[in-house]
């Protein structure tokens, strides 16, 4: 009798649907340095095209990317003059799993990358085992302003879900606020913002990479020991990057979750394309 009144009350109790899983965004740069600035590691440095955001699947389930958008501050603007956006294609990022967005402008690419219109054809072990995308942008005042804008994640139903703003763009939020909004608070301007994990604030870059003879993690990082970014490496347990786009782990880090694979390019000092980043109109 137990059994069966148990069976009823289950019977009877409301279903609660699961809260959907989504991507995180985890690195974002938007001011290229002028030096150390080749963030695509295709040899050169460009204002804009060397841009990206990364992002990466902190659930403990599949999330088909299909149909999430990122975009800025001038996408959003009515007549959309100067905006940027990327729209991924189909592609199921396992937990664990990187995904890194390029600008792209005048990118000379290196092993699979993909586009809107279709998912690269496996990772990309020049950046960590992550899969790299480019926006294929063809203008020079198409991208982030240093001083001020925002990177919006919306999903497929373009509802939006998160928001990474610096500088003055908090003077112009997005209307559609998103239940997530991560704001940089410090100016950075010689590296990229990342997240230490993926629930925590985004800091400048340069005070995450490891110093390479103080193998031991959270220490203080001097600057001539640090790294500007690291797309496509984000280790979901939290803890500093690694480093660059094929520089090798520290010690202590030898990479071990999905995503975190490296192979070192050519060490070949990029060269200089662009000293200083146009503003995009409209911003």
């Amino acid at each position: 009798m137990n059994a069966l009144l148990l069976l009823a009350a289950l019977s009877l109790a409301p279903w609660v649907a699961e809260p959907p899983k989504h991507p995180t965004i985890t690195e974002v740069l938007y001011a290229v340095p002028t030096s150390e600035g080749d963030a695509n590691a295709d040899g050169t440095r460009d204002a804009v095209g060397d841009e990206f955001v990364e992002l990466v699947n902190a659930t403990d389930a599949p999330i088909q990317l299909k149909g999430y958008r990122l975009s800025d501050r001038n996408d959003a603007s009515p007549d959309r003059k100067g905006g940027w956006s990327f729209v991924f294609p189909e592609l199921s990022l396992k937990p664990g799993e990187v995904a890194v967005v390029f600008n792209g402008h005048g990118a000379k690419w290196t092993g699979p990358v993909g586009d809107t219109s279709r998912a690269p054809e496996g990772k990309n072990e020049k950046f960590h085992g992550a899969y790299v995308f480019t926006s294929r942008n063809d203008s020079d005042r198409v991208g982030f302003n240093n001083t001020g804008d925002w990177v919006m994640l919306s999903g497929p139903d373009n509802k939006s879900l998160e928001c990474v703003l610096w500088g003055n763009a908090d003077k112009g939020e997005p209307k559609a606020a998103a239940p997530k909004v991560s704001k940089i608070t410090e100016q950075v301007r010689d590296a990229s913002v990342q997240r230490r994990s993926a629930s925590e604030d985004f800091v400048s870059h340069r005070k995450l990479a490891p110093p390479r003879d103080k193998p031991a993690r959270g220490e203080p990082v001097a600057k001539e020991a640090s790294t500007p970014f690291s797309p496509g490496y984000f280790d979901v347990r939290g803890g500093p990057s690694t480093g660059a786009p094929g520089e090798k782990p520290a010690p202590d880090q030898t990479p071990d979750a999905p995503g975190d694979r490296a192979t070192p390019p050519d060490k070949a000092k990029p060269a200089e394309k662009s000293a200083e980043k146009p503003k995009p109109k409209g911003g």
